[in-house]
């Protein structure tokens, strides 16, 4: 694998490859250490801190959620300061001057966004050869919305690369199926549940790949029914292992019956549920709370919040 990279990148598409990443990540690189912070970073940072602390909740005072989309994936934008305070045990900083930790922490942003165009570039060559590569890199390199977010810490550029790569893993298991793209695939999809609540819709989107694809095979209906169960036993179990240790196991366990909701639409809806309500859920409490978070932004007018 080594040597044909090596090969790969002796070619001229190989060079124009190399060349528009390395580009990517020197403008990325630049701009990021011009550009002020925004409130979002700031929010999504404090966010992080708490989850290296380890408290993954959601707190909600005078009725207002404190953090509503943050996620914890963010925490990954810490390994900067991490590796820091690792250097310099007795390091500390003013408020003023852990405004450059979140300036820092761009970089693990630039890096996914790297990661993600080396599979945008590697898909696109596998399907429309070298040239359909290049090409759909260098669209994606100087794409201005993806220049503009993937220079931010926030969860947008971790769902664009986790959204991109489940989909890529998706069809490499319908070309040629195998153990290790289902795992793949759950990992993913519980890395996009501690990423951004929009990418559920791709639960029910590879589950339908993965039927589709079982069914195409040359197999007895009981091997069929076997592979599907396995499949989305591995994707239930990885998803719900990455998604409690992302919240750090926070309140797992708790029973709808013992949450406080805030928004109208969940609060009408437990009551409802009866005995069912009182069920343990296999879920962090904070991600629950999330989704709540987001019915409750939906019915309260802009600038109520908080």
């Amino acid at each position: 694998m080594y040597r044909r990279l090596i090969n790969y990148v002796n070619t001229s598409y190989g060079k124009l490859v190399l060349f528009s990443l390395i580009l990517y990540c020197v403008v990325q690189v630049y701009c990021i250490y011009q550009l002020s912070v925004t409130g979002d970073e700031q929010n999504y940072y404090t966010y992080a801190r708490n989850i290296i602390k380890g408290k993954a909740d959601k707190n909600i005072l005078n009725g207002k959620p404190i953090y509503n989309s943050q996620k914890p994936v963010v925490a990954f934008n810490t390994i900067p300061r991490i590796v820091q305070q690792v250097v310099q045990p007795s390091l500390t900083k003013t408020e003023s001057e852990a405004t450059n930790d979140i300036i820092n922490g761009r970089l693990i942003s630039i890096l996914l966004g790297l990661l993600l165009g080396i599979y945008i570039v590697v898909w696109a060559t596998q399907l429309y050869g070298s040239k359909g590569g290049v090409l759909a890199l260098l669209l994606y390199s100087l794409c201005p919305n993806i220049l503009a977010h993937t220079a931010l810490v926030s969860t947008d550029v971790y769902s664009y690369f986790i959204a991109t790569a489940i989909m890529y893993h998706l069809w490499r298991n319908a070309c040629k199926p195998s153990n290790m793209q289902v795992f793949l695939i759950s990992g993913y999809l519980g890395l996009g549940q501690i990423s951004k609540q929009s990418l559920l819709i791709f639960y029910p989107i590879a589950i339908l790949f993965i039927i589709v694809q079982v069914y195409r095979n040359k197999l007895i209906t009981s091997q069929k029914v076997k592979s599907i169960i396995k499949a989305l036993v591995i994707i239930t179990v990885g998803s719900l292992l990455l998604i409690n240790v992302g919240f750090l196991f926070c309140n797992t366990g708790m029973p709808l019956s013992n949450y406080e909701f805030i928004s109208a639409r969940f609060s009408t809806l437990i009551p409802q549920l009866g005995w069912l309500s009182t069920i343990p859920i296999p879920l962090p409490q904070p991600y629950i709370q999330g989704f709540d978070i987001v019915s409750f932004n939906i019915e309260t007018p802009p600038g109520v919040h908080g």
